[in-house]
């Protein structure tokens, strides 16, 4: 098995935590499911159920959250959708060093993969996202009708659409998708513009937080307009789009809920100043000029309709 591209490589080195590793993709199943969507999440209680019912009614069929050191709940409350059969829940915390090298290994790192290894031959897409990400249909289609359309991509990027807290001190009443509904402009600026990726993970060879290599694509990766760049073309003004997917990111929610995030740590081995420091600055990146995205609001009345009649 080829082995991740020299550049990510070259990246990995340089880092204090292990930033990509190799897998052995698992054999495909005779029949799989159409979307599954893995997270690592801690301390989740007070959002997530609304993050789970928005991605079953955009047409994810199982969600599998590694709860990393919750101490709120999050399990209890995630346990009905257990039962129902459209979520595993899994205890995760894995604090492993390599040898070789002595850099930490990243417990989101560890997760996606043995989410690979462990579920992956039994679907024929895998989203891999935090649990203040949405995947939301833009359009009139389904998440598992627009992978379809796209020929079913082994690698799909979705670019952050970076939502701040809409001037709220607190939480709102009525949950994050009604309250927060203005996102920084579309900008190549860093801070504010990264990746998540929904792959075939019967066809993943290497894993990192935002990308993956594929055994079709290699390094390179597909937009939703089925555009496919290498790993510098994903930074181009012409592959960001939101077209029939749109990855909303919310992550500021209110001020209240930003300092929360900020002394709740995460599961990445970044040293607290420094968490701090880049959450601070990417906060005011997404405020510094904002416009109204409705999109998810609009995903949402497009299916309260749909139930109605």
């Amino acid at each position: 098995m080829r082995g991740p591209g020299i550049r990510r490589r070259i990246y990995s080195l340089f880092t204090p935590t292990v930033g990509v590793v190799e897998v052995v993709a698992p054999k495909p199943a005779a029949v799989r499911g159409d979307l599954a969507v893995v997270a690592i999440i801690r301390d989740a209680a007070p959002r997530v159920v609304e993050w789970v019912e928005f991605h079953l009614l955009a047409g994810v069929a199982h969600l599998y959250v590694y709860d990393n050191l919750s101490i709120d709940g999050t399990a209890e409350v995630l346990a009905p959708f257990v039962a129902r059969g459209v979520a595993t829940v899994l205890p995760w915390q894995v604090d492993v060093t390599d040898a070789s090298s002595g850099r930490w290994m990243s417990q989101q790192l560890l997760a996606y993969v043995h989410a690979i290894q462990t579920f992956g031959g039994s679907w024929r897409h895998m989203a891999f996202i935090d649990d203040d990400e949405f995947l939301v249909p833009s359009g009139e289609e389904t998440l598992p009708a627009v992978l379809a359309r796209l020929g079913h991509p082994s690698n799909l990027s979705l670019p952050w659409h970076m939502f701040g807290s809409a001037g709220h001190e607190t939480p709102p009443e009525g949950g994050c998708i009604a309250n927060y509904t203005r996102r920084a402009l579309f900008a190549l600026d860093k801070l504010v513009l990264n990746f998540k990726c929904i792959v075939d993970p019967t066809r993943v060879r290497s894993v990192s937080l935002h990308a993956f290599e594929t055994a079709d694509l290699g390094d390179r990766t597909m937009n939703t307009l089925g555009r496919i760049v290498g790993p510098d073309g994903r930074r181009s003004s012409d592959f960001l789009t939101s077209e029939a997917i749109q990855l909303n990111h919310y992550f500021t929610r209110s001020r209240s809920e930003l300092a929360d995030k900020i002394g709740r740590g995460d599961a990445n081995g970044r040293s607290p100043p420094m968490r701090r420091k880049r959450i601070l600055e990417r906060a005011a990146a997404i405020e510094r000029e904002t416009v109204e995205d409705l999109t998810a609001v609009e995903f949402l009345a497009r299916m309260s309709a749909r139930a109605a009649d």
